[in-house]
């Protein structure tokens, strides 16, 4: 694949897996922001899209990384974003704010902003268990039962219904999700740790730093793979 300046992020993040290392890097939005190109992404960011270019025809076309999600066939694809990024959620939320009321506990009167960012990761986990059950509830049960997979005990949709509509909520929910984490980078001046910052204080930014890359790969499997496949229905 060649890559060029009018393919859209979500594309190359798409085809060429290996180039979402180099977007984290740069701090190019490509699963949320998937749908902009890459000239256009490069020109918001002033970065400039010939030094991008070069970047990304540097990977290797023949090594595509084995066993890459993105590659999987659309009912696998469901039942691994919800083994590997929805149950993720579940289990590292709550560990994060364990670590959040500890560190609030012994810092949060000398640095304030830590309640606010500890608040913003309450509500956007929050927002993301909600989502997660719509999807699961809901869209994803649609998609089997238009594939015509559907499990018996699933909601049914009318016969004939699309999912331009849902598809469309869950994006948006996506980008409230990523506005949210930006939210959180500004109010921690890029997580910026101070020279008095412990141990958990450190290990937190670390499980956040994780927390978002693995929402990255998430909203990218979804808005970019499995969604377009559900409007085509």
């Amino acid at each position: 694949m060649k890559t060029t300046k009018t393919l859209t992020i979500g594309e190359i993040a798409a085809q060429r897996p290996e180039s979402q290392a180099i977007f984290e890097k740069y701090r190019i939005d490509y699963c949320c922001g998937g749908k902009q190109t890459l000239e256009a992404a490069c020109e918001v960011l002033n970065i400039p899209v010939e030094k991008m270019l070069n970047e990304l025809q540097s990977i290797d076309n023949e090594k595509i990384r084995e066993g890459d999600p993105v590659h999987l066939p659309p009912l696998e694809l469901i039942e691994y974003i919800q083994d590997k990024h929805h149950e993720y959620i579940r289990t590292e939320g709550p560990v994060i704010m364990g670590m959040f009321n500890k560190v609030v506990e012994k810092h949060g009167g000398e640095y304030p902003y830590l309640t606010d960012l500890s608040t913003l990761f309450y509500e956007l986990h929050v927002d993301l268990l909600q989502h997660m059950l719509k999807e699961e509830k809901v869209l994803f049960p649609a998609i089997r039962q238009l594939m015509g997979a559907g499990k018996p005990d699933e909601m049914k949709i009318p016969e004939g219904m699309k999912l331009d509509f849902p598809v469309s909520n869950m994006e948006l929910e996506h980008d409230r999700a990523g506005r949210l984490m930006e939210e959180m980078r500004r109010v921690s001046d890029n997580y910026r740790l101070p020279e008095d910052s412990c141990i958990t204080w450190q290990n937190l930014y670390r499980h956040i730093d994780d927390f978002e890359k693995d929402l990255h790969r998430h909203v990218h499997l979804e808005n970019n793979v499995l969604f377009p496949f559900a409007v085509s229905l």
